[in-house]
């Protein structure tokens, strides 16, 4: 019984299988590290979907803004407004600019 590996078989070849589906998912222990892991957060990608927000939020916003104006009054909007207009326009401005520097090489 103490041969047997469940699903991965029983024996040296059961034994084979389970070794390698775990190199494959946890990587091999090279070192003395024991196999450790960088457990780091990539902030990579949560980057990326603030600049997609930016990009997509913020211009959606100045329509709904322009619209109100269009069709109210400027003297019935909010202070918040102002203030996410504030932050928002100069947010745009630099992820637009970042993505035009990047591309340019």
């Amino acid at each position: 019984m103490g041969d047997d590996y469940g699903y991965f078989g029983s024996g040296s070849s059961g034994y084979a299988h389970y070794q390698q589906t775990f190199k494959s998912c946890f990587g091999g222990s090279s070192g003395s590290d024991g196999g450790h892991h960088n457990n780091e957060p990539d902030w990579s990608n949560l980057l990326t979907l603030l600049k997609i927000g930016v990009l997509i939020v913020v211009p959606l916003y100045w329509t709904v803004t322009a619209l109100h104006i269009a069709f109210y009054d400027l003297a019935s909007i909010e202070p918040i407004t102002v203030f996410i207009d504030l932050l928002g326009t100069p947010a745009f401005v630099y992820v637009v600019w970042g993505r035009i520097l990047s591309l340019r090489g």
